[in-house]
């Protein structure tokens, strides 16, 4: 009776939740290694579980209950005991270079936010970097941590704030922001604000990771939607239509700061057929034209 599993990258361990023969309501974490492959308990109350990406750590919340989340705890891929990180974890992710753990602790299930704490493989000492978060992801290469926080004072707010890993503390990037994400290779940060047409349209704003702390740029208005190319060079944005379900696609060439209409009239997702972003595919809805289309010339 196993619920989830997951493999080390490295192929040579696995760890399993697996219902507990004591308390049937929740499950215990077991672990193998290859080639023997003889499981043996590493907790009990277990809810999520994951090794790192390089392979060395295996993160899993214990002491978990139908109606008590577990706290999380990080220890060596090979099996153990671990450190205690967190208190009431709801989540948590290893940064991408594999050196700090993220989490969400002291969950409100009813608010969907928590407490959000960071721990470097340091000791796995946690810190405490946000309040009341109901959401947070790594850059690309786990020098920063970026996240939402609702202020209540002095009006209520939705803002971004960013932690860079080893500082004393988070810093406000803006208000009043919905969604947001990291451009390849951490050279910036995108975010979503003044949002109108219940937000249908708003602008897009980058922040330049090398200078964090300077004010944002505001780079394409009115958007509805955007995803950057594998390489970060291009940003790929949507504006929803006023009347219909449709939408309007263009690009915008990071390094020229030139922006660029492609088509109107889609259906989306439009997507990057390459990593340079110079190819987009999309769904023309215009029943004249309707089809699939690629535009193989992106400035």
């Amino acid at each position: 009776q196993v619920g989830d599993f997951a493999v080390s990258p490295d192929s040579r361990y696995v760890a399993f939740a697996q219902r507990s023969e004591v308390a049937r309501s929740t499950y215990d974490l077991l672990f193998a290694e290859w080639p023997e492959m003889k499981p043996s308990k590493l907790a009990g109350g277990t809810g999520g579980f994951a090794f790192s990406p390089d392979g060395k750590w295996l993160a899993r919340t214990e002491g978990g209950k139908p109606e008590l989340l577990g706290d999380l705890f990080v220890g060596p891929a090979s099996g153990g005991a671990g450190e205690k990180v967190g208190t009431r974890v709801q989540e948590f992710s290893f940064s991408p270079d594999s050196a700090a753990v993220a989490y969400l602790e002291l969950y409100d299930i009813s608010a969907r936010a928590g407490v959000l704490g960071v721990a470097t493989a340091s000791g796995w000492k946690g810190k405490r970097v946000g309040e009341r978060c109901p959401n947070y992801t790594w850059g690309a290469d786990g020098r920063f941590v970026a996240f939402l926080s609702r202020f209540v004072k002095p009006i209520y707010s939705v803002d971004l704030m960013l932690y860079p890993v080893g500082d004393d503390a988070s810093f406000k990037v803006n208000t009043g922001v919905f969604g947001y994400s990291f451009g390849a290779k951490n050279a910036y940060l995108l975010f979503r604000t003044t949002c109108i047409r219940e937000g249908r349209a708003c602008d897009l704003y980058q922040v330049d990771l090398a200078q964090p702390k300077a004010p944002p740029v505001r780079i394409v208005e009115g958007i509805y939607s955007w995803k950057t190319s594998e390489q970060g060079d291009r940003v790929l944005v949507s504006y929803a239509r006023t009347q219909g379900d449709t939408y309007d696609a263009a690009v915008y060439n990071v390094k020229t700061k030139e922006r660029k209409t492609l088509e109107q009239l889609i259906h989306l997702p439009a997507l990057f057929l390459d990593g340079a972003g110079t190819k987009v595919a999309y769904v023309v809805a215009d029943r004249a034209r309707a089809g699939v289309y690629v535009a193989d010339r992106v400035p």
